[in-house]
């Protein structure tokens, strides 16, 4: 499948067509969320397992939840049945959790590297401590921290740019997960003004949902499922087109010469 270029503007029209989308159903959608939390929750008590469950299963509802906004946009009814549609599906639920292995890899790439920096911070510390340069340590320390977040930012960005259209594109039509992935990067790269535009949004958004007990993600998570959808359709399909060009205006006639 192609991809094309869209206008920097697009980017607030993916989250207005998923806000339009939500608002339509919002019981259901909410009640969606509420249980991937509520499953997610589980998992979190279950050492190391627990986790890398979660990041499959993270894709695989997430996933669930792109087909049911695309039903909806469809003017098909949805219910909570759909957010499990991953699962029901064996031709999209063996791609759908290779793609999840990418998430995993990056966590655990991330992991290694906390270890490595913020370990050979600690021990730097600890000598330091051992030799009064307690200066010294508490500087190594800082560092190792700070390019461990810096990393770990570049390794997310990796990760979300591989699966931004990747996910839609498995769910909603099939195909090979890696040749899916390695597309996506590249839509993502080609829009990369509309791309940044929408995730400093969405990193405001995530702000706001969280000061209220992190209620507000009841609703944002379903919010940018729809306007992941929406982004998908934009970018590879037809559901959100273009902004119409306005029309070139004829050329006047040219006046005959004075005599």
């Amino acid at each position: 499948m192609s991809f094309r270029q869209v206008d920097v503007n697009n980017s607030v029209g993916w989250l207005s067509k998923g806000w339009e989308i939500f608002s339509k159903n919002p019981g259901v959608w909410i009640l969606m969320a509420l249980v991937s939390f509520v499953i997610f929750v589980l998992l979190f008590f279950i050492p190391l397992l627990g986790q890398l469950a979660a990041a499959i299963l993270g894709t695989l509802l997430y996933a669930g939840m792109i087909h049911a906004a695309s039903e909806q946009d469809a003017g098909r009814s949805i219910d909570l049945n759909h957010l499990f549609r991953a699962f029901q599906d064996s031709s999209k639920l063996s791609p759908l959790v290779i793609l999840s292995l990418i998430a995993v890899a990056g966590a655990v790439l991330s992991l290694v590297l906390g270890f490595l920096f913020l370990g050979g911070a600690l021990g730097a510390a600890a000598i330091g401590g051992a030799t009064n340069s307690g200066g010294l340590a508490v500087g190594a320390l800082l560092g190792g921290g700070l390019l461990w977040v810096l990393l770990s930012m570049v390794i997310k960005l990796a990760v979300s740019a591989l699966m931004f259209f990747a996910v839609p594109r498995i769910m909603l039509e099939g195909g090979d997960p890696i040749v899916a992935a390695k597309d996506s990067l590249n839509a993502v790269l080609a829009n990369i003004g509309p791309m940044l535009i929408f995730g400093l949004i969405v990193i405001v958004l995530s702000i706001v949902a969280a000061i209220p007990l992190f209620l507000g993600w009841l609703v944002l998570m379903p919010v940018l499922a729809c306007a992941n959808y929406a982004a998908y359709q934009n970018v590879y399909g037809s559901v959100m087109s273009l902004p119409p060009t306005e029309p070139t205006p004829p050329t006047p006639p040219s006046e005959p010469p004075a005599v």
